[in-house]
């Protein structure tokens, strides 16, 4: 039976090649819908079913390594940790296939074009999810407080983004649906944002057992963890 230091490190390299591949869906469906790509949108809708497997397999290997090795103080964490986030890059996974879909079901690159803060959302929101995978194999503590008010912003680009599109539901008719199925994928920018805070946030518990979202209630903020 492999050592627990080697199947923590079975269990990082697993966990890396899921985040790789949610990471890229997330990166992939923005393009396709940016760029109209039928093909880009179609293969990260077929990837959808490669991050469910890495779900299961994590899910898998971490129940087996608490019961077979009874792992104390940072693997323990660790394993726990990394039960909890796979649930948070699946949901991202098929956040990333909804907004791919949208390429399908309606033409948005004219809508698009009038939201100047689009693309601004959608690099911030790459950059969280990039941001909290880097620091989840850094263990970087500080992280979270720093993707908290980044998410703030999300929140900011999200209510501007949403109230242009109100406006042109009701000023071009033509264009209805598509602006409508947009008010969705800026929704789901939000939660891919929320799923990296989420992240961001099992690092202190990872590496010390610090429980932020228990903290988090006590200040008063704003937090679906």
């Amino acid at each position: 039976m492999p050592t627990a230091d080697q199947e923590i490190n079975s269990i990082r390299i697993r966990m890396a090649a899921m985040c790789e591949l949610v990471t890229g869906m997330c990166r992939d469906g923005i393009r396709a819908l940016n760029a109209n790509d039928h093909k880009l949108a179609d293969e990260v809708v077929s990837r959808d079913a490669q991050v469910d497997d890495l779900e299961v397999e994590l899910a898998e290997r971490c129940l087996r390594f608490l019961a077979l090795y009874a792992p104390k103080a940072f693997e323990l964490r660790y394993a726990v940790a990394v039960s909890r986030m796979i649930n948070d890059f699946e949901r991202i996974a098929d956040h990333s296939k909804a907004v791919a879909r949208q390429v399908h079901d309606h033409y948005c690159p004219p809508i698009l074009a009038q939201l100047p803060d689009f693309i601004s959302l959608t690099d911030l929101v790459g950059n969280m999810l990039a941001e909290a995978v880097e620091a989840f194999f850094k263990s970087d503590v500080l992280k979270y407080a720093d993707l908290v008010k980044k998410d703030r912003v999300v929140g900011e680009y999200q209510r501007g983004i949403n109230q242009r599109l109100v406006d042109i539901i009701a000023q071009e008719t033509n264009n209805i649906s598509a602006a409508v199925a947009l008010i969705n994928v800026v929704r789901r920018l939000e939660r891919i944002a929320d799923h990296a805070k989420s992240v961001a946030m099992l690092i202190p518990y990872m590496v010390d057992g610090t429980v932020m979202r228990h903290k988090d209630k006590a200040a008063g903020a704003d937090n679906d963890y």
